[in-house]
């Protein structure tokens, strides 16, 4: 990834994005969210904490070397320490959880308003439902389950509302990813060549 130049690398994911969006659709949501949210700056953060990482391997290895001795723990914490930028690793863990709460709050958002269609669609299908199904249902079940015949048909609503609303959902996702991502090919692909 990091050998491709950045306008080729983007045509890829947008590539992607555009043929298996709908596929994948909470993937490319939380990509998206953890993009907008700041997860630029978490990656630039990440890389700084991976050079702290390698400072604080190497002055271990030293501190062992002139010591003749494995460290023990509370050398290493005392060692990380000393040795890290506290304010880095503070900026990291800041971009890591705007990132992480962009993620949850765009997914919880889409689908809750997916589970809120179902609901809805399940609520109007019911009636019908009950009018059309439960007569048949009384005459082929014995008096003794005739109880669970209306729990039946709210369950066989629900779950096929909630099977409609998602197959809405994902073709409105393949729609947009769809679009989104041939934009970001396109444009990608135009500045690298």
């Amino acid at each position: 990834y990091k050998a491709l130049p950045k306008d080729a690398a983007l045509g890829l994911w947008g590539l992607g994005q555009c043929f298996f969006g709908g596929r994948y659709v909470a993937f490319f949501s939380a990509a998206e969210a953890f993009k907008s949210a700041g997860g630029d700056q978490l990656l630039l953060s990440l890389q700084d904490l991976q050079t702290d990482a390698s400072t604080v391997m190497r002055a271990n290895e030293k501190q062992e070397q002139e010591t003749g001795k494995t460290t023990t723990a509370s050398e290493k914490v005392a060692l990380v320490m000393r040795t890290i930028d506290p304010n880095r690793v503070s900026c990291a863990l800041g971009g890591f959880w705007a990132g992480y709460m962009g993620i949850v709050l765009a997914l919880k958002s889409k689908f809750a308003r997916t589970v809120a269609l179902a609901h809805s669609i399940g609520d109007n299908l019911r009636p019908v439902a009950a009018k059309l199904l439960a007569p048949s249902a009384l005459a082929v079940t014995p008096p003794e389950y005739q109880q669970w015949i209306t729990p039946g048909i709210n369950v066989i609503c629900q779950a096929a509302a909630m099977s409609l609303a998602w197959k809405m959902q994902r073709v409105v996702s393949s729609v947009q990813a769809g679009v989104a991502g041939g934009l970001l090919a396109s444009r990608s692909i135009l500045k690298f060549s």
